[in-house]
């Protein structure tokens, strides 16, 4: 399923102050962001959704002053991945 908005991309391009054809990009990130803040997505799905690999879409959540969700549960499986278990 897709969704689609029929939103003026010229209204887009001045509140977000880019060139109109960055929009559609910019308007993915925003969301990405935004739905990550609030817990409703993880970060593969937030940088999957903005289009972005996960280190730049760490990169976008920091400029947002977004703090990770990064729990003791994620630690622990990164360390067993790190380590090839």
């Amino acid at each position: 399923m897709s969704v689609t908005l029929e939103i003026p991309g010229d209204l887009l391009a001045q509140v977000l102050h880019v060139p109109e054809e960055e929009v559609p990009r910019q308007v993915r990130i925003e969301l990405a962001c935004a739905l990550y803040a609030r817990s409703a997505m993880t970060h593969a799905q937030a940088a999957k959704l903005a289009g972005l690999e996960r280190f730049e879409m760490g990169e976008e959540l920091a400029r947002r002053n977004i703090p990770r969700h990064y729990a003791a549960a994620d630690l622990a499986a990164d360390l067993a991945y790190g380590r090839g278990q």
